[in-house]
Order: C-alpha cells, then sequence, then structure tokens
C-alpha cells in the first residue's frame, strides 16, 4: 500500500509546472518524511549570486508539505498555515530539502525542515504548519 501511495506521490510532484522551471524534484519519500532535490541554477539567484530566499523557503516548504503527505489520508489536500524559515549560509551549490512530520492532526500537520547542502551541512532550518482538508 505503501509503494502505491508514494507511487501516487511522485506522480503528482512531476505534474508541478513551478517545480520544472526551477529544476527541483522530489527525490525521496517514506514514512513521515520527504526529500526535495535543487541543482545549482545561477538564474536563480540573488544580487550576492546566492540562491533567492524565496526558492529556498518554497522547497522547504513543499518538502514539509510532501512529509505529511505520506502519513495523510489518501486524497488529502494540504495548505500551508504558516512556515518560519531561518537561514543560516547562503547557498550556491546543490542543495536538498528534508522534511520531516511532528504530528499529524486531523485538521492540522506539523513538518520540521532542514535545507542541506549535499555534503550535509545545513543551509536553512525551519518548521511548517499546514491545514488538511479532504
Amino acid at each position: 500500500m505503501e509503494k502505491k501511495i508514494y507511487d501516487y506521490l511522485y506522480q503528482k510532484a512531476e505534474a508541478i509546472p513551478v517545480w520544472k522551471y526551477l529544476g527541483a524534484r522530489l527525490s525521496k519519500l517514506s514514512k513521515g518524511a520527504a526529500r526535495v532535490e535543487l541543482p545549482h541554477n545561477t538564474k536563480l539567484g540573488n544580487s550576492m549570486q546566492a540562491l533567492q530566499g524565496g526558492i529556498t523557503t518554497a522547497i522547504a516548504d513543499a518538502a514539509g508539505g510532501w512529509a505529511l503527505l505520506t502519513l495523510a489520508k489518501p486524497g488529502i489536500k494540504i495548505s500551508t498555515v504558516e512556515l518560519k524559515i531561518s537561514f543560516l549560509l547562503p547557498i550556491r551549490e546543490d542543495v536538498v530539502a528534508e522534511g520531516k512530520v511532528e504530528r499529524l492532526g486531523s485538521a492540522i500537520g506539523t513538518s520540521s525542515i532542514k535545507v542541506k547542502f549535499m555534503d550535509g551541512r545545513t543551509a536553512a532550518v525551519g518548521i511548517g504548519t499546514y491545514y488538511l482538508k479532504d
């Protein structure tokens, strides 16, 4: 059953138009966790040639939400209620955003999030709260 749900989620992720533009991809799902990869792209940079903070926030948000979807009822829809992110290091290389479910209730879920470089250093940390609706 898990494999079927994960396959469905991977297909949904591949169809997100902005992800195609960004080059982001849902690369791993497991129970209560998700990983989104973003290859470095200078076109997504800011005036300091680092990844623009809104792009970092977008992949962090996505990782937190996809993590919740691994535990939610099939077909549930989620929307972000609140997202807090702290930027620790400028990003000028490939990164991954990892979301981990902290709590899943009937209407609200919370995920912790880390954006990391491929060598494991942490570039940003955050927490997302999401509304779940049938």
